[in-house]
């Protein structure tokens, strides 16, 4: 996923697309092993040279460190603050006074006061900070009017590490960080580093953070717009407004971390021919936050775990297997240079998988969730730095080609925990969210997920009848239980059932609108109650059957696969799609206990090919065409995978 190249053509992404081996013969290119390495403490030379030892042996075994930033982006370094005051009716106005002013010598930023609206009022509360300002400088009447009301403070604090939130702090981090490191192993870092990666950052969920704080930056503020800023308080105090000024935020903080953190640490390591990932653990912590958003400009995205087949850990899988939308690069062009002007930051590129062991077939099953690259973590096993063997290593190749093909796209819930951080409902909402997933990959359908900040950029063809969404074209949407959408999203979705796509939505259904009940979520009601709107109610098992039953209906697979004799449809072989220019790859993967003899029918006239994973061979495939379709036999142990290559009739 490099700064110069198009992944759906090349495996390695540092190397430039006239290097580039033909799709087919990638069997005789091998990838590098990969490690995963803590960012390494620089203060005495003893340090200094036990890490350059550590890249010596990783570029003696062919093999490049990924440098964890595990300390220096764990936080933010400036939080806003939330005071509630409330004033007695016969409280002295000097003694009122008295207690302002010390505020303004105890703060060391300006703060900013609010006054609680009475009932009726035109707003919830207002700026009166400049009336604050003349109350402490000597007019008594302001303080006179103050007693009796509720007024809110919010002041700045700061704390140790770097402002991840402006361009100032994140340049510091490059140049003191980065920056030395790279000079300390210039002459390694070619041919030993991969690049930087950093852990998520736990203070974009709302339950990471304290009680009455929130992560800031005075550059960040900038960017808000000016009713935001007015009802800040009401992220602490609750009113009808502040489901909405909660929702609103942390989607601005999450854009804001993106756009000045990960883009500027990328383009600072893109100098010296680095790339930067972002390191996402498998546990629950990780779908706190939009994971989409915050992997659109990063290079890789590392996902730290051994066993994906639990619900939590395969939904922030499958997320991160998700495709990711086109960029514009807007970086000035060399005269004659080849350079695409898009780049790509979509899922064909590398999407990691670290494991502490290297069992192949593990990596083997994980394949079919859409990796295409693993690493190794260095702390668990220092004698090896490849993952399994050369068998890894073509499923690498292999699936690097291409870009995946999904008809499947699933809402993501995000919003409904920023609008309303209740952990116990929100456990509940990743349980119910879990199981759709779950139950759509299992009755043999492959999906991406997109967050309601991803879905802006859908279009809809009124022609085909799909959600257009990252270069994929989706004719099923479907919608989890949630408990809010924004009006934007409301706004595409009823565009994509209007031109007759199909909207799944399961029960419970959103009822907020913006965070909001009421007259609001009218548009909200018109959108699930619409004829072309199903609504899937009722026992767990009758809302299974009923998804079945409209999957079929909205979607048509490019592949189908029967179990002989009987020619009977099987869910037990699942199955990736990829496309590259006239070919279809088609990873096929049994996850039953039992082999399988299978009756394979593609829905379209093609010559076919398998490639060995093995060994990288190609091999004709025995197949033949009826009704315009192509059909072929293949058998499959438990656990085994098998490639097929179809390229199309007339290409």
């Amino acid at each position: 996923m490099g700064e110069n190249v198009d992944n759906r053509y090349v495996a390695d992404s540092r190397k430039s697309p006239s290097t580039a081996p033909s799709m087919l013969d990638r069997a005789t290119v091998r990838t590098r092993g990969e490690v995963l390495l803590p960012y390494p403490r620089l203060t005495t030379q003893k340090e200094i040279d036990a890490h350059r030892e550590k890249l010596q042996q990783l570029k003696r075994k062919d093999a490049a460190a990924w440098l964890l930033l595990d300390t220096v982006t764990a936080g933010t370094r400036f939080w806003l603050n939330f005071g509630e005051y409330s004033f007695d009716q016969h409280a002295g106005r000097e003694a009122l006074q008295n207690y302002l002013r010390s505020w303004a010598d105890t703060s060391q930023t300006s703060d900013r006061i609010y006054l609680l609206a009475e009932v009726n009022a035109d707003a919830p509360c207002y700026d009166i900070t400049d009336y604050i300002q003349r109350c402490v400088n000597g007019d008594l009447s302001i303080a006179d009017r103050l007693k009796g009301r509720t007024i809110f403070r919010l002041y700045q604090t700061e704390t140790q590490g770097y402002d991840l939130l402006s361009q100032p702090g994140v340049g510091a981090l490059a140049h003191q960080v980065l920056e030395r490191y790279v000079h300390e192993f210039h002459d390694l870092i070619e041919g030993a580093v991969a690049g930087f990666c950093c852990d998520f950052p736990t203070f974009l969920s709302p339950f990471k953070v304290p009680a009455t704080s929130i992560p800031w930056s005075d550059a960040f503020g900038e960017t808000l717009d000016s009713e935001l800023l007015a009802y800040l308080p009401l992220m602490y105090y609750e009113t009808y407004d502040s489901a909405t000024i909660r929702s609103l935020f942390w989607e601005q903080l999450t854009r804001q971390f993106v756009e000045i953190c990960v883009r500027g640490l990328r383009e600072f390591v893109h100098q010296w021919n680095l790339q930067f990932g972002i390191n996402l653990p498998s546990t629950a912590k990780a779908l706190e936050v939009d994971i989409g958003t915050i992997l659109k400009a990063a290079d890789r995205p590392i996902l730290d775990a051994n066993k994906l087949d639990k619900r939590k850990p395969f939904l922030i899988a499958k997320q991160i297997a998700s495709r990711r939308f086109l960029r514009l690069d807007r970086s000035p062009r060399e005269p004659g240079s080849e350079r695409s002007h898009f780049e790509s930051v979509e899922s064909s590129g590398q999407i990691s998988l670290c494991r502490s062991d290297s069992h192949a077939d593990r990596f083997v099953a994980d394949s079919a969730l859409g990796f295409n690259s693993w690493i190794r973590n260095a702390e668990h096993n220092n004698s090896q730095v490849t993952s399994g063997g050369s068998e890894v290593h073509y499923f690498s190749q292999f699936l690097s080609i291409g870009v995946p093909k999904r008809s499947v796209l699933v809402l993501s819930p995000i919003h409904s925990l920023w609008t309303k951080p209740d952990p116990k409902g929100w456990n509940w909402l990743v349980k119910e969210w879990g199981w759709l997933c779950q139950m759509v990959w299992e009755l043999g359908y492959d999906f991406d997920i997109v967050s309601e900040t991803g879905l802006l950029e859908a279009e809809v063809d009124k022609s085909s009848r799909t959600l257009r969404l990252n270069g994929e074209d989706y004719s099923g949407v479907l919608l989890p239980s949630c408990l809010a959408l924004q009006e934007e999203t409301v706004d595409v979705l009823m565009q994509f059932v209007k031109a007759r796509g199909g909207l799944i939505a399961i029960d419970p259904v959103p009822y907020l609108l913006n965070g909001r009940i009421g007259l609001d979520p009218y548009p909200l009601e018109r959108l699930l109650y619409r004829r072309r709107t199903s609504i899937l109610r009722g026992p767990t098992n009758e809302k299974a059957a009923a998804l079945e039953r409209l999957l079929r209906k909205h979607i048509k697979l490019p592949i189908q696969i029967y179990a002989k004799p009987d020619n009977t449809p099987t869910h037990a072989v699942v199955v990736q799609h990829r496309e590259s220019t006239d070919l279809d790859l088609f990873y096929l993967f049994n996850r039953g206990e039992q082999p399988i003899e299978t009756l394979i029918e593609i829905q379209w006239e093609s010559t076919v090919e398998e490639w060995d994973p093995r060994n990288g061979e190609r091999n004709a495939l025995s197949h033949w065409h009826a009704d315009g379709k192509t059909y072929t036999q293949l058998a499959f142990d438990s656990g085994q995978a098998r490639f097929i290559v179809a390229r199309r009739s007339g290409s």
